[in-house]
């Protein structure tokens, strides 16, 4: 049997543009927005880590990390390109 989506919870739509395509992503909640100096970012964290995810970067912000979805590379997965 396929997922039950309860479309009623999700209350936000990001629109982004990769690689061609408009995709909306939707989201149930949005809890923060953050504004960061260029020191508080960390690109290219999982070839530091040799992860292979979709986390590009890391935010520091005083004691939390929030990491950083590369789009593209979403995408690629979700189309098994």
């Amino acid at each position: 049997g396929g997922e039950y989506w309860d479309i009623d919870k999700y209350k936000f739509i990001v629109v982004c543009n990769v690689r061609g395509f408009k995709i909306g992503i939707l989201v149930e909640r949005i809890t923060s927005m953050h504004n960061v100096t260029q020191e508080n970012l960390e690109w290219n964290i999982e070839t530091q880590l040799g992860a292979s995810g979709v986390v590009m970067g890391l935010i520091k912000k005083q004691d939390k990390l929030i990491g950083i979805m590369d789009l593209n590379i979403l995408v690629k997965r979700i189309l098994n390109d």
